[in-house]
């Protein structure tokens, strides 16, 4: 376990250290599901948006290690709905919706 642990740790830096933030992430949830990018970012429950931010979330918070915080406040969504972003795009991403 500890062993992962720090392999998340590793990546998240691997990651920062090649300047991949939010906005690089966002661009690439937008390119793989085909929205614009501001839609990623958008407000509204219009499947493609929640889609795209559930994903934006997932790999913001797993991968990189985005506090959920930080996303409500960028997203103007709640922390609770920040959590369930995460879940819906990890499930998203696994059934290759995405």
């Amino acid at each position: 376990m500890l062993a992962s642990a720090n392999e998340a740790m590793e990546r998240q830096y691997a990651l920062k250290a090649h300047g991949v933030g939010l906005s690089a992430i966002a661009s690439r949830v937008s390119v793989v599901l085909g929205v614009k990018p501001e839609e990623v970012w958008a407000e509204g429950k219009y499947q493609r948006i929640v889609m795209a931010r559930s994903l934006l979330c997932t790999r913001a918070v797993r991968e990189l290690g985005v506090p959920m915080s930080s996303l409500s406040q960028k997203l103007g969504i709640s922390i609770p709905s920040v959590s369930d972003s995460v879940s819906r795009g990890r499930k998203i991403a696994e059934t290759g919706a995405a």
